[in-house]
């Protein structure tokens, strides 16, 4: 009895999370306002110069950074991950922001806001992604940061303080 072996290959493609840090500051309103009005809504929008905007895929990890001087400032307050990433057919104008335009959004899933806000000056000699210690809102000025895995579970772990 001859016997065919077929082999079947199969292309398998490794897809590596990313993780990010995403940045609010203020506007119209204060940056925590507006990062409660997006985490309300689900979806985080990203501008057509965002850092990083075509990279981002389906269940990455995000942690929330709140810039400026109101509430919750200069602190890490909340973690989730992306559900979906859309494409927007039309250049749109920002609600919060009238002089900047949308590309993209995020749509949110696992979101969880911290039990307190985790101030950067506590966490920031120790996060690979802040390479000025000293200045290390130049390292946030982006509106979004890519960190190591190390730097979101030392972010995570944090909040369980």
């Amino acid at each position: 009895i001859k016997k065919d072996i077929f082999f079947i290959c199969y292309s398998l493609t490794i897809i590596k999370l990313m993780n990010y840090c995403l940045i609010t500051t203020d506007s119209k309103e204060e940056a925590y306002d507006i990062f409660l009005k997006r985490i309300n809504e689900r979806k985080w929008p990203l501008y057509e110069r965002t850092s990083h905007i075509k990279e981002f895929m389906e269940r990455d990890n995000l942690v929330f950074y709140i810039a400026k001087n109101g509430k919750n400032s200069k602190s890490l307050v909340a973690s989730a991950s992306v559900n979906k990433v859309e494409k927007l057919n039309d250049v749109v104008g920002d609600p919060d922001n009238k002089f900047k335009m949308l590309s993209y959004y995020l749509h949110l899933e696992n979101i969880r806001i911290f039990k307190k806000p985790i101030g950067i000056k506590e966490l920031v000699n120790d996060l690979e992604f802040i390479k000025n210690k000293k200045n290390y809102g130049l390292d946030m000025l982006t509106g979004v940061v890519k960190i190591s895995q190390n730097d979101f579970n030392y972010i995570i772990k944090n909040d369980y303080k």
